[in-house]
């Protein structure tokens, strides 16, 4: 597919071996980091083992790819990397602020933002004098090798402009490079940092408490070789912060309260107790009643009976809460109250531990949080829960099994909520954004549904091109339903963010412009005019939220196209220029913003007579009635028709709208 863009635009699209970039957005998105993480890259920083050769390949490369697994700190070592590579003596002398409080500015290191369709080194920014971190550990597109090289290239001209960059990557992501050395070159291996170490510098030196150093020698032996540096420092700010009576349970809540878990899980205990113990790991500070309730469900689910001679003559509600050590308030019940963190530890080890009930807990879950179940004021937990178990698994298969259960119609609201939560960041975003385009690419119209809800939500906000290579696919669908959701989720995108409805909306105007089988339906679908679309229309067409004319002009060109374009089916066509029609005449759209753009659109295409056509045919819908819009149009055409020259003008430049103050009145 060659891709090109309007020469009025000025913008630029890069095409690598993926699908189409977003529209205007050449150079990814960067932005400065937060204090907080400086502060811990340089404060609470311990050279991890490698980083040596890391440093010298930044400085004689520019560029520099950092291998280690997720969790394992090679974002605060790129970061720290960055900061070290550019701070001298003479900064730190004009300025006595620390580092981290200097550097979380313009000035400082930039994260970058990968939201790209398949990773292009083109599209990475070059200004002088800066630092830049791409993490690429939740991209689900294959690292290739054109990439990989061409990083070696932007290294070389990155240091002729004193910038450089730091990229993160897993290991099974980049491969084993040993055997090319050009590859090699810009490679470096890191291992996690000594975790006692770790703890020791942000004891000292982040939480300023080097008094209570002596605590860690009494807590040594929780600090594993093989511990996560998260973990170790989480350690280090119980020790550091809390108060002597607190630190035995602040050091149990971080290692994850090991011996609850053996009291709970280590012995039979009776099934109404265990069914309590996940109401509470899941609905944790909800009242006592929604906690039976979903305790109930689940021992029906089990199919596990009790009569109501033995509820009777065996213990109360109360006294089985109490064997739990869970807290009662007020009615309110909660196992966090006593030991902070245990709810989410309790769903983890449900999970993992209990292999064949995995099922039955989805199950459960889906049905304490539909509309009617025990739970159904109370969605916001079940999704956490939810996303407990999705972290168990970065292979995503809770959200494959959820995935199964949207297409025998079980909850997609929960789900949706779910795919918002993991999509976007965090150990299991590259699974879920997969799973994502898989379903995209499938025929099942449910799983359509969520694409277009998650792509037109938060993740399709955050990271907007991702979104819509996904929404892209559901175009192709052959199942109106995906259309129409699809369609719901550009309009989403449109009204979201003033600086992004250009860009996105001169996207679709591309997939028609290439010929792509997405162009048509995603541009019709999106103009067509409903009672839910009608406030997204009307915002595109009002002057005030299109103050240089770019929603326009993109405006003008789409339906340019769309007019001239002759598929076997025109009934989108239609439809879509119907709808238009008809809001002018019901004033749901002022008349002169509809009648200048579909006038510019239809005199860019009046050399097609498939144009005249289709505004003759569109008439046909309501029974031969014609709107007043629709005949003032196509006076206007006749009108103007023997001016054009009749020959079919396919590489004409599109025709601008007019600028606000022309329009006709």
């Amino acid at each position: 597919m060659h891709l090109h863009a309007s020469a009025d635009r000025g913008a630029q699209i890069f095409q690598s071996a993926g699908p189409q970039t977003i529209y205007g957005r050449e150079v990814l998105h960067d932005e400065p980091f937060p204090q907080e993480e400086l502060r811990i890259a340089l404060d609470g920083f311990v050279e991890p083992p490698g980083l040596g050769s890391a440093r010298d390949k930044l400085a004689n490369r520019g560029v520099v790819v950092l291998v280690a697994p997720r969790g394992d700190g090679a974002s605060t070592a790129a970061l720290h990397l960055l900061v070290e590579h550019h701070e001298t003596d003479a900064d730190q002398a004009v300025d006595h602020q620390p580092a981290w409080q200097r550097l979380a500015n313009e000035a400082g290191p930039r994260l970058l933002t990968a939201d790209w369709a398949t990773p292009n080194a083109h599209r990475i920014p070059r200004r002088p004098d800066t630092g830049y971190l791409l993490d690429l550990t939740a991209e689900e597109e294959d690292i290739k090798t054109e990439f990989r090289r061409a990083l070696v290239r932007l290294g070389r001209e990155l240091r002729g402009l004193r910038s450089c960059l730091a990229v993160v990557v897993t290991p099974d992501q980049w491969g084993e490079v040993k055997q090319d050395p050009e590859l090699d070159s810009i490679t470096a291996q890191l291992k996690p940092p000594d975790p006692v170490r770790l703890a020791q510098r942000h004891i000292e030196f982040v939480h300023r408490r080097r008094d209570r150093l002596r605590r860690l020698q009494d807590a040594q032996v929780a600090l594993t070789s093989h511990m996560r540096p998260r973990v170790a420092a989480a350690i280090a700010a119980v020790l550091a912060i809390a108060d002597e009576a607190e630190v035995a349970p602040g050091l149990n809540a971080v290692l994850e309260w090991p011996d609850y878990l053996a009291a709970r899980f280590d012995t039979e205990v009776d099934p109404k107790q265990r069914a309590l113990l996940w109401s509470l790991a899941v609905l944790d500070g909800a009242p006592k009643r929604v906690i039976f309730n979903a305790a109930r469900t689940l021992m029906g689910q089990v199919n596990l009976k009790t009569d109501h001679a033995t509820t009777l003559a065996g213990p109360d509600l109360s006294s089985h809460l109490r064997k739990l050590e869970a807290a009662v308030s007020e009615e309110l019940v909660s196992l966090n109250a006593v030991r902070p963190g245990l709810s989410p530890v309790v769903l983890g080890h449900i999970w993992r531990e209990y292999d064949d009930l995995r099922d039955v807990m989805l199950d459960w879950l889906l049905t304490i949080g539909g509309p009617n179940g025990a739970a159904a004021h109370h969605g916001g937990q079940v999704v956490r829960a939810l996303f407990v178990l999705a972290r168990q698994d970065p292979n995503a298969q809770v959200l494959r099994l959820l995935g199964s259960r949207i297409e025998q119609g079980k909850r997609l609201a929960l789900i949706v909520d779910l795919l918002h939560e993991t999509a976007i960041e965090g150990e299991i975003a590259r699974a879920a954004r997969d799973l994502l385009l898989d379903w995209a690419k499938g025929n099942d119209e449910k799983l359509h549904e969520v694409v277009a809800r998650v792509c037109g939500g938060r993740f399709g906000h955050v990271l907007p091109e991702r979104a819509l290579v996904r929404l892209k696919w559901l175009f192709t669908r052959t199942q109106p339903k995906s259309r129409r959701h699809a369609a719901d989720a550009i309009r989403s995108l449109l009204v979201h963010d003033a600086g992004l409805d250009v860009a996105v909306l001169n996207t679709v105007v591309d997939w028609l412009r290439s010929g792509h089988q997405a162009g048509l339906p995603a541009f019709a679908q999106t103009m067509t005019i409903t009672e839910q679309s009608l406030p997204c229309i009307r915002a595109l067409l009002d002057p005030l939220h299109d103050p240089d004319g770019g929603v326009s002009t993109a405006l003008v060109e789409g339906w340019s196209l769309l007019l001239s374009a002759t598929p076997q089916d025109q009934s989108e066509q239609l439809q879509a220029l119907r709808s238009w029609f008809d809001a002018a005449d019901n004033g749901h759209l002022p008349v002169d913003r509809v009648t200048a753009v579909l006038q510019a659109a239809a005199g860019a295409s009046l050399g097609d007579s498939s144009t005249v056509k289709l505004l003759l045919q569109a008439r046909d819908l309501e029974q031969e009635r014609r709107s007043s819009t629709e005949t003032g149009l196509i006076t206007w055409l006749f009108d103007h028709i023997n001016t054009f020259n009749r020959t079919p003008r396919h590489d004409a430049p599109p025709v601008a709208a007019p600028p606000a103050d022309e329009f006709p009145r």
